[in-house]
């Protein structure tokens, strides 16, 4: 055997053993994890600098300023499926084991880690009315909020028209 057969086959071994030793680690380290938003009700009041109530703005779950599928409220499935009533009052809800979300994670070679974290996702609650600017909140500061708790957003009056969803 020649010395470059040699260094073809250690080479070809290598690999292999970096290969099965990653799959292995994949078996031995792979990781499913599911987390559950709180469970509660929060009502968020929406009203004017003056603090008069807003009817009728509308809630829009966004993530990079795009609309999203999934919610942490049990009560909202879409961009204007919740709105508030005449006193500037929106309920959001979220019963025991509702909106979830999870992920899978492994460690390649026992060390690095590989997939996402479990963590809580961040989005943003965007509050839309006629005649006014949008105004946002993001999901921690509502969820993190315990239980039935009154969050206050102020809008201001401008020149064009909550751009989500129809008027």
């Amino acid at each position: 055997m020649t010395v470059s057969e040699s260094i073809r086959k250690s080479t070809v071994a290598g690999i292999v053993a970096l290969g099965v030793l990653a799959v292995l680690s994949w078996i031995t380290t792979l990781q499913e994890w599911h987390g559950e938003f709180p469970s509660g009700k929060w009502v968020v009041c929406v009203v004017t600098p003056e603090g008069m109530p807003v009817c009728g703005a509308r809630l829009a779950i966004v993530v990079n300023g795009e609309p999203v599928s999934w919610s942490p409220f049990d009560n909202y499935r879409e961009v204007d499926s919740v709105a508030t009533d005449r006193n500037g009052d929106m309920l959001l809800v979220n019963k025991k084991g509702g909106p979830g979300y999870g992920g899978h994670r492994w460690y390649l070679y026992w060390l690095l880690p590989i997939g996402n974290r479990p963590e809580r996702p961040v989005c943003e609650l965007r509050f839309s009315a006629k005649g006014y600017m949008d105004s946002s909140l993001s999901s921690e500061q509502v969820l993190e909020s315990a239980g039935a708790v009154r969050v206050t957003l102020r809008t201001e009056k401008s020149h064009h028209e909550g751009n989500l969803g129809t008027p």
